[in-house]
């Protein structure tokens, strides 16, 4: 007896493999997604440090 969920799941990833032109292009799409995320994360992350610094200036000033 086979589980309909995991037979969703493997005719989903079976389409995916296929659309991709195997498990190397699929592997391959990954990884591009992998680098676009991290570049996201590296992007946003300098934006919080440049936002956080302009906060403490102010609040520098602010005290003076």
């Amino acid at each position: 007896m086979t589980d309909p969920i995991t037979e969703a799941c493997r005719r989903v990833r079976d389409e995916i493999v296929e659309n991709s032109g195997g498990f190397d292009g699929y592997f391959n799409q990954l990884e591009e997604l992998d680098r676009q995320r991290l570049a996201a994360k590296v992007t946003k992350t300098k934006n919080v440090q440049k936002s956080s610094g302009e906060i403490q200036k102010r609040d520098r000033k602010r005290l003076a």
